[in-house]
């Protein structure tokens, strides 16, 4: 006896929690912060591990928190993209956002430095030179300093000394920046080796590079270990 029965359709037979659900846009929820805090918070939450039910929980409501603080959709991609590619655990994240608060309260980490007569209007025409950095070290603040550290920029400061306080660090390199010696004067100056110098005339910029050179110093000890490891292992012929 034939039987007129549908097809077999497995995801008709899953149930429904089991099947994939697409996320809410969140600009549906422009005028209802907190849904779109949570949603966001949701979304990044469910990238990163932790262990018991209670944790998730109590780390859920901090990110909806981070959101109501940080609340740019561009904050979110950002994060979103960094969680997605694992980039970052839940210990990690946390430092992250508290260095982010913390350099929105420093003005002296949104500095700009410049020597003697490159910003003066003092000097005459012709004696002005663009290259001479022999004055006295001034500091000016950037306008838009509070929003200089990207989220990219918190990561790599934070990845430097993962059991340290990464506010200490960033006070660290502002300490070694202020101290820096300005460029040589020269209209043919070598850019090599004069980086330490002409090429962080802002603060920011000096943390970029000692984050990022510490990531590629960290890189290259990994693989100089894996060389080591691998030429002491015998491997079969």
């Amino acid at each position: 006896m034939d039987l007129d029965l549908p097809e077999f359709d497995a995801q008709a037979r899953q149930e429904i929690w089991e099947k994939p659900l697409s996320d809410p846009p969140l600009a549906a929820f422009a005028e209802y912060p907190e849904i779109q805090a949570a949603l966001k918070a949701d979304r990044i939450l469910r990238h990163l591990w932790l262990p018991t039910r209670k944790e998730r929980e109590a780390y859920l409501n901090w990110l909806i928190a981070v959101f109501f603080s940080f609340p740019s959709f561009r904050s979110f991609e950002a994060l979103e993209r960094m969680a997605i590619d694992g980039r970052f655990d839940a210990p990690l994240l946390r430092d992250m956002v508290a260095l982010k608060r913390e350099w929105r309260r420093r003005p002296e980490w949104w500095m700009r430095r410049s020597f003697g007569s490159i910003y003066s209007r003092t000097v005459s025409a012709i004696d002005w030179d663009p290259l001479d950095f022999s004055g006295a070290q001034q500091f000016q603040e950037l306008r838009n300093g509070q929003w200089l550290l990207s989220w990219r920029d918190a990561r790599a400061v934070c990845s430097v000394r993962l059991d340290d306080d990464p506010i200490a660090y960033v006070d660290e390199l502002r300490e070694q920046w202020v101290h820096l010696d300005p460029p040589a004067r020269s209209r043919f100056r070598d850019p090599v080796a004069d980086i330490e110098t002409y090429s962080y005339l802002r603060f920011i910029d000096y943390v970029r590079h000692r984050a990022d050179s510490a990531a590629r110093d960290d890189e290259a000890d990994r693989l100089a270990d894996g060389l080591w490891l691998r030429s002491r292992i015998e491997l079969p012929v």
